[in-house]
């Protein structure tokens, strides 16, 4: 748990939740006051695994490809493996899967806006010659103002770049 603790430029404030690969922290740019959220991946993990490393890496490569507003935008990734992290746009939302938990049924007019958000992040990914390939409602994104980012690029294929 790094809650407290300093990363290169961010202050650790808060654990936003863990996987396989790591955690996503909420954190604070000590310049500025901005809120970030701060992908760190797992300690020991790219030690003992070059093809974790290697993952993690590319993921951060790949979101550094992508400018687009439904789509999480990458600020920073950090010069040093220990520990390898970057620094992410903080998404002050709730994923889809606690929507729809909450809410129940949505409106199928909630439902075009937010596919067509998706949609247009997709489109752009793929002009880009990237495939996501984890698209799920808990890597979707919804602002309180209805608008949908796109997050989690773990897996994603660049088709630029040989296949790990």
């Amino acid at each position: 748990m790094l809650v407290g603790q300093k990363l290169g430029p961010f202050v650790i404030d808060k654990e936003l939740g863990a996987g396989a690969m790591g955690a996503v922290y909420r954190g604070r740019y000590t310049k500025t006051g901005q809120l970030v959220a701060i992908k760190v991946m797992a300690p020991g993990l790219g030690g003992t695994n070059s093809n974790a490393a290697a993952r993690f890496q590319r993921e951060a490569e790949i979101l550094k490809q992508l400018n687009h507003p439904n789509i999480v935008r990458i600020l920073g990734i950090s010069k040093s493996d220990n520990p390898r992290y970057y620094a992410m746009e903080y998404i002050q939302g709730e994923s889809l899967d606690h929507v729809m938990a909450r809410r129940g049924r949505m409106s199928w007019e909630e439902v075009v806006a937010l596919g067509q958000q998706l949609c247009a992040a997709l489109q752009h990914a793929h002009e880009q010659g990237i495939i996501h390939r984890d698209l799920k409602p808990s890597n979707l994104m919804v602002l309180p103002d209805g608008t949908l980012k796109l997050t989690d690029f773990g897996i994603a294929k660049d088709m630029d770049v040989t296949q790990l």
